[in-house]
């Protein structure tokens, strides 16, 4: 059994509420349930440098938000994420993209 939980565009910390659900999920339902938090943000800045730093911090508070709020449970976790190459659309701003899956599960 498996519950997932998809955001878009929200500011990270949000999701913690979210977390501590799926995690609570994870420890309470009978077999090995499986948990799996997907994220995607959008990203601009000023320069390619800007851009990629804003998604590179993305992945960094993410992770650490997971594994702060996940700990608690004494649950095994899994990152995976990509972030873009920030691309040049218009003369002022270049903008990126990240996806990133936590998946956390009982480990008995």
């Amino acid at each position: 059994m498996a519950i997932v939980e998809v955001k878009n565009n929200v500011y990270h910390s949000s999701c913690e509420e979210d977390l501590h659900r799926l995690a609570n999920f994870s420890c309470r339902v009978a077999g090995n349930p499986i948990s799996s938090f997907a994220y995607f943000q959008s990203a601009r800045g000023s320069s390619e440098e800007a851009c990629s730093n804003f998604l590179e911090q993305a992945i960094l508070n993410l992770r650490e938000m997971t594994e702060r709020t996940v700990h608690q449970y004494q649950l095994l976790t899994e990152h995976h994420h990509f972030a873009s190459k920030p691309e040049q659309y218009d003369d002022d701003l270049f903008y990126g993209f990240l996806a990133h899956a936590s998946t956390f599960w009982r480990g008995d």
